[in-house]
């Protein structure tokens, strides 16, 4: 499937992806429309192939609201070392 835009901040803007790239396959099957991408591209992580002008890729997308959730947990990992690294200098 040939991409004819990518959005400003999107994830296909974030990997480096251009008009004119081609979405080869999802999860290694092969992608043949929009409908077909929008299937495929909706679990929570995918491994993209992407036929640039020069070579082929391929990308692990893990979904926002994983990436979110790893993000929350190592704040609060981060919130609770230095809350105790606080208090070691308090004391």
């Amino acid at each position: 499937m040939k991409i004819l835009s990518v959005s400003e901040k999107s994830t296909g803007a974030l990997l480096g992806l251009k008009p004119g790239d081609r979405i080869e396959a999802i999860d290694g099957s092969r992608v043949r429309d929009i409908i077909d991408y929008r299937f495929k591209s909706s679990d929570e992580n995918i491994v993209l192939r992407v036929r640039h002008k020069d070579r082929i890729e391929e990308y692990d997308i893990i979904s926002i609201r994983i990436m979110m959730m790893i993000l929350a947990w190592n704040l609060k990992i981060f919130a609770f070392v230095n809350v105790q690294m606080t208090a070691y200098f308090v004391l």
